[in-house]
């Protein structure tokens, strides 16, 4: 809203000494100043100031929000999605596992295999697993055993480099002895893992040479290996459809580089133990596994499906594929192999450029929405306001309060609302003006016609204004003024009370002293009397406290006084003979018989206690009923009917007796002379 500047113009001086020229450019800085401080301070620049403060709150909250919420939600999938690239070559291997179980099992659970080894051993390997089938299978190493554990045959292919009579390395010797043991314990399984032969990844398998129905002793053992050469990881990752790497990270061979940058997640990586019993159906894997950004030296030896060159030369991948980690343990239950998956970042590069486009959408949308908001209450708010403000300022610097605001175009809005007010505020205005003139002219005439009935009254009539000044007193008051000068002769002051005319209970001490002054009416002297009144209040107030305090110090002696009495049995006896002379010995007895109440220490016969008390003391029959208030009695005895021996269940029965007691017969019994309370003198009885 505009508002008007008390500064002065420049041109208004009349010491001004500028030639008519500077005059002229004066006036118009001081004008174009006070138009910009009155657009600062006006309601249009506030309201803008306001919307576009909102306005950016709320970009900065959005922003602030969609940054910490969107990235954060993007990466999770994308590690959901890293950690599932990880499972599915998992399962791949668990395939491998699966067909070389099945394949043992096959060949060894069969009568004719049966038969062979029992007869013929050295002539069923050469049959069965011929080369070309071995190469098929990855089969680098394969054995027959007796039951005893005795190697029968043999066999070892070294297909890099074609040899077909490699002979059975001691190693897988000493590992059949152990697997012949897991056998025997379950003849209808095959057992698989994983062994490290110098360095060499191998999925060794083995399984028991039986009959079909698995009935009669045990043949042998058929035992049969796989290498994990690169071929099989690059099937692997074939299989998958990822890009994979894994290495060896305990034993012979394992991995420098492996060990150096992924050591330190064998403890935060669950493990895997495959066996015969994993398909590619039921892999197991923790949705806990860590994952992070892809780096250069994980390019070492990695693998991708279908053939891609990620390895290439200057090819960037810092940070545009995300990393996720595997470990399965060797039959031995012991970290053998880390295998790492890796996968593009298509979900947080998607999911970015869709909050950038949800955020400019967003900005524009906020912008259109505050441009339209600031368009609205420029039109249906701010421009009425301004137009009603210097209809108002107009009427309040001509005085004219006959115009009126709005023109006869109110709107039906709240503001057209209000400019019809204000205009029956005007006319309202503008008629009590005319009224006012009226009681005006008659209030003169009231006021003389008045004065003249108060000086016809023989009683004071005085006019008091709010703050205690006289503001017309009658001639009989006037003519009374000899107590005036007395006083103010003499100094003497008079104490009475002033009466509050409205309130006739509100009655106030005061005392009154005079003087007499001389004051000037039109430049002539003339001798009056200045009276005081003052407030006696505090004073009253005061007294009144000294008087309840010593009140409240009197009844305190009286109680200490009655306790020493009825301490004494000596006193007490002669306060209760003097208590029968006026029937009141009633109220002794229940005292003493309370005193002994208390002292009962068995709870039955405190009970006991508390029931003859109720009968002699306090029932509407009772023989010895104690001398107290009736309406305190009947709300005590209740309480005191269902109490259970407690100790202070007659304390305020008790209070009341005591206090009567000291109230009445007490005061009367001290108030008697000393040889006839006791035999003892005043100071003995003090």
């Amino acid at each position: 809203m505009d508002t008007p500047t008390s500064t002065a113009s420049p041109s208004s001086s009349p010491t001004s000494l500028l030639n008519p020229r500077q005059q002229q450019e004066a006036d118009e800085e001081y004008y174009t100043n006070k138009e910009n401080n009155q657009f600062i301070q006006s309601l249009r620049f506030k309201t803008f100031l306001v919307l576009l403060l909102l306005f950016l709150v709320l970009s900065f909250a959005f922003l602030a929000v969609i940054l910490g919420v969107f990235p954060y939600s993007f990466l999770q999938v994308e590690a959901l999605e890293a950690r599932d690239s990880v499972a599915r070559p998992l399962r791949a291997v668990f395939s491998e596992f699966d067909t070389l179980s099945k394949l043992i099992v096959n060949n060894a659970a069969w009568d004719d295999t049966y038969q062979e080894v029992l007869t013929e051993p050295k002539t069923f390997l050469p049959k069965v697993f011929g080369y070309e089938m071995c190469k098929q299978y990855n089969m680098s190493f394969g054995a027959i055993f007796s039951s005893n554990g005795t190697l029968l045959d043999s066999f070892g292919y070294n297909f890099t480099s074609d040899d077909r009579n490699l002979p059975l390395p001691v190693e897988m010797l000493a590992l059949s002895q152990a697997y012949i043991r897991r056998i025997s314990s379950n003849v209808t399984v095959a057992t698989t893992g994983y062994i490290n032969y110098h360095g060499q990844l191998h999925i060794l398998g083995a399984g028991a040479i039986v009959k079909t129905d698995y009935t009669g002793p045990v043949a042998g053992f058929l035992m049969l290996t796989s290498t994990q050469s690169e071929y099989i990881v690059q099937k692997y990752a074939d299989r998958a459809q990822v890009c994979l790497n894994f290495g060896i990270i305990s034993g012979e061979g394992a991995s420098k580089h492996f060990v150096d940058n992924y050591g330190y997640l064998v403890n935060k990586i669950e493990r895997t133990i495959p066996s015969a019993k994993n398909s590619y159906w039921t892999v197991d894997y923790s949705d806990n596994n860590p994952v992070q950004m892809m780096d250069k030296d994980y390019l070492v030896g990695r693998k991708c499906w279908g053939g891609l060159n990620q390895t290439a030369p200057g090819k960037k991948v810092d940070g545009d594929r995300m990393m996720s980690f595997a470990i399965i343990n060797d039959w031995n239950n012991k970290p053998s192999l880390l295998f790492i998956a890796d996968v593009d970042r298509n979900t947080f590069q998607l999911g970015m450029t869709a909050m950038g486009i949800a955020l400019g959408v967003l900005s524009a949308t906020l912008i259109v929405i505050a441009l339209v908001v600031m368009v609205f209450v420029e039109l249906a708010v701010l421009k009425p306001i301004v137009n009603l403000t210097r209809s108002v300022e107009q009427i309040t610097f001509s005085g004219n309060i006959a115009q009126r605001v709005g023109g006869g175009k109110e709107s039906k809005d709240e503001l057209g609302t209000m400019t019809q007010c204000i205009n029956l505020m005007l006319e309202s205005l503008d008629s009590a003006q005319e009224q006012i003139k009226n009681v005006l002219e008659k209030t003169g005439l009231q006021e003389q016609r008045a004065r003249a009935i108060m000086n016809a009254i023989p009683d004071f009539v005085l006019c008091v204004l709010q703050d205690g000044l006289i503001n017309h007193a009658n001639d009989a008051f006037l003519s009374r003024l000899e107590d005036l000068e007395s006083m103010s002769k003499t100094g003497a002051c008079k104490e009475t009370h002033f009466i509050n005319p409205s309130k006739a209970s509100d009655v106030v001490p005061i005392t009154i002293s005079s003087s007499q002054i001389t004051i000037f009416i039109n430049d002539e002297p003339v001798k009056a009397y200045a009276v005081i009144a003052k407030n006696n209040s505090d004073k009253a107030m005061l007294q009144a406290q000294i008087e309840s305090e010593q009140n409240r110090i009197e009844e305190h002696k009286r109680k200490v006084e009655f306790n020493r009495l009825m301490g004494s049995k000596k006193r007490r006896a002669t306060f209760r003979e003097y208590c029968s002379r006026s029937s009141n010995q009633n109220n002794v007895d229940f005292l003493e018989v309370l005193e002994e109440y208390k002292s009962i220490k068995s709870l039955d016969a405190r009970c006991e206690k508390q029931e003859e008390i109720i009968k002699n003391y306090l029932a509407r029959d009772a023989p010895c009923r104690v001398n107290i208030q009736e309406e305190i009695l009947e709300n005590e005895l209740p309480n005191i009917q269902r109490g259970f021996a407690q100790l202070d269940l007659f304390d305020v029965v008790a209070d009341s007796v005591r206090s009567n007691m000291i109230k009445g017969s007490f005061i009367k019994f001290m108030q008697l002379p000393p040889s006839e309370r006791s035999d003892e003198t005043e100071e003995e009885w003090l």
